[in-house]
């Protein structure tokens, strides 16, 4: 089943090149602990409140229990692994997972999801395939649901 995302979100302030370059197939053991501190991070945190908050402060308070969880994990990651694996759990709460540094990024013009292992994006007329994987059907299965929830 292929799905045709055209909705694209922008952001001044983020430097989609390094997000997309930084994007690539990762080991296993990488995205059974980014979904560890998913999981985690859902048991942990109580949603009731923090819808209550402004989205920036929501934003926030989540990102720091991301690094909490990463810290208790005592997995030995450098700075910039941390930072990545935490931007990937926020986008996997805020976003659409692993497909936000494509929607970040103003040279794509379209993205076509294959299969979980296979995605496509259309930059300059001409489709190309990416990195970008979901963990499995269900993860793909769940994106597309926030999508259909967001269009209504």
């Amino acid at each position: 089943m292929a799905t045709d995302l055209t909705t694209r979100r922008f952001e001044t302030d983020t430097d989609w090149a390094t997000r997309i370059r930084e994007t690539r197939a990762v080991p296993s053991e990488y995205q059974e602990l980014k979904f560890a501190l998913h999981r985690k991070l859902l048991e942990r945190i109580n949603l009731e409140a923090l819808g209550t908050l402004p989205g920036e402060r929501m934003r926030t308070e989540v990102r720091l229990a991301v690094a909490r969880l990463v810290e208790e994990e005592r997995v030995p990651l450098s700075l910039a692994e941390k930072e990545r694996i935490t931007e990937e759990v926020l986008n996997e709460v805020f976003g659409l997972g692993p497909l936000e540094p494509l929607l970040q990024d103003p040279t794509v013009s379209d993205i076509l999801v294959t299969t979980p292992r296979l995605v496509y994006v259309e930059r300059h007329g001409k489709l190309q395939r990416t990195p970008v994987e979901f963990k499995d059907d269900q993860h793909l299965m769940r994106i597309i649901e926030k999508i259909v929830a967001r269009v209504g």
